[in-house]
């Protein structure tokens, strides 16, 4: 009985994940050096038409991504019209809307998305070691 315990401790050790390692955006054996933003663009489309199949009523939203939206990124908070910060780092969201800033400094950053739906700007704090998510949606 005993060996049964201890085999049953074994195998639930060996096949535990933590949520980390199911992570699809993290490469496998990857270990964030400083901390990392990821940044999701997504929209909310209504159809107010019906367009959206024999599944879903007149005015159901579907999610979108939004993909070649620029994203900037700014050591602290920055105020709106601030023409006189220069941005850490710059891209565009990927197919999926998403971009992932690495090897920041733990800190306050301003993240700003300018996409053909509009701009937003959002202030969020990153951890050493962590990887922080941020969503925008229009």
């Amino acid at each position: 009985m005993k060996n049964l315990v201890i085999l049953a401790f074994l195998i639930l050790g060996i096949t535990s994940c933590s949520k980390d390692s199911l992570d699809p955006t993290q490469e496998q054996n990857y270990s964030i050096a400083k901390s990392e933003i990821l940044v999701t663009v997504t929209n909310i489309d209504y159809n107010s038409n019906g367009q959206c199949g024999n599944g879903c009523g007149p005015n159901e939203q579907n999610i979108g991504y939004v993909s070649n939206a620029i994203i900037s990124v700014y050591v602290g908070d920055i105020q709106e019209g601030d023409e006189s910060v220069t941005a850490i780092a710059q891209g565009r969201t990927d197919g999926s809307g998403k971009f992932l800033v690495k090897e920041l400094e733990p800190g306050q950053y301003s993240v700003t998305v300018q996409s053909s739906y509009g701009d937003k700007t959002r202030v969020l704090y990153t951890q050493l070691h962590r990887r922080s998510s941020i969503e925008f949606s229009f």
